[in-house]
């Protein structure tokens, strides 16, 4: 578990070089939950991609996110939680206005997505990975404003 003990942290930084992950938490198979601060505005390209174990991500009350990365080069993906394979269910904030490429790309047992009433996301871009094992896949969304691509 991750637990943040200030709330200035506005980005939680992501990278890649040409075929390895170095998100801030990238591949942290002992990390099973995280609370993302208010604060953070941006989960960065590969942010936890990797994290075999990570269950479940909570966002704080009133957050502040806008973005959550995902990337590509050449045959590599490096989505914020791309092959997070223990991720089951997750909650997009009201405020993200963009869901990056691949950003749960191998996300095998991701089977809801929700996002909070009054949303403001106005972009997706080929974020799920809608793999043979994944049957019971549900995209809850309470009212679709703005065009997803």
């Amino acid at each position: 578990t991750v637990n943040f003990e200030t709330e200035k942290i506005i980005n939680i930084q992501g990278g890649y070089s040409s075929s390895s992950c170095l998100g801030a938490f990238a591949n942290c198979s002992a990390l099973q939950f995280i609370t993302i601060p208010y604060s953070v505005q941006t989960i960065g390209i590969g942010a936890f991609s990797g994290c075999s174990n990570l269950r479940k991500v909570t966002f704080e009350k009133n957050s502040l996110l806008k973005e959550i990365g995902g990337g590509y080069s050449g045959n590599s993906y490096f989505g914020a939680f791309s092959d997070c394979i223990s991720l089951e269910t997750i909650e997009i904030p009201a405020e993200v206005e963009t869901i990056g490429i691949a950003a749960f790309k191998g996300c095998v047992n991701l089977s809801s997505v929700r996002f909070a009433s009054g949303s403001k996301l106005s972009t997706i871009e080929g974020v799920f990975d809608y793999s043979q094992h994944n049957y019971n896949f549900s995209l809850l969304y309470p009212q679709m404003s703005k065009t997803a691509r």
